[in-house]
């Protein structure tokens, strides 16, 4: 693929002269353009750059509005969970002793924030993504 005719935008690649998102392109090849004409499209691996066909489904914008909620509230309680999970067995470990109540309700702060981080990168968000050479 010719890389001069892409581009970058909020983690989608895209065509640089009309700025159609490539997905949706490959998902009209699929599908048929009137079919998902008023359709999200679904990255199955939840990965933006895979845009095999065979990772792309067409949904409803209130089935995939559903889908996409129930699994990032899913994933973040598990990470939740496990991180703040892991981090108290670990202070415990190394203080050798049941840590306070107040220090635990920071660490629940903090694993929380690290949780937002981790799921939705909304930190790292905040750096422009260099653009492919």
């Amino acid at each position: 693929m010719d890389k001069n005719r892409y581009d970058f935008e909020n983690g989608y690649k895209v065509f640089k002269d009309t700025r159609k998102p490539f997905h949706r392109w490959v998902a009209e090849k699929k599908y048929g353009k009137e079919y998902i004409s008023d359709k999200e499209i679904h990255h199955i691996d939840q990965d933006k750059l895979n845009n095999d066909d065979s990772n792309l489904i067409a949904l409803l914008k209130k089935d995939h509005y559903n889908l996409t909620q129930h699994n990032n509230k899913v994933n973040f309680f598990l990470d939740v969970i496990i991180i703040l999970g892991a981090f108290y067995f670990m202070s415990v470990w190394i203080f050798k002793e049941m840590v306070s109540g107040a220090v635990l309700r920071i660490m629940v702060i903090l694993m929380t924030i690290f949780a937002i981080e981790l799921r939705s990168g909304f930190f790292t968000k905040m750096i422009k993504r260099p653009k492919e050479q």
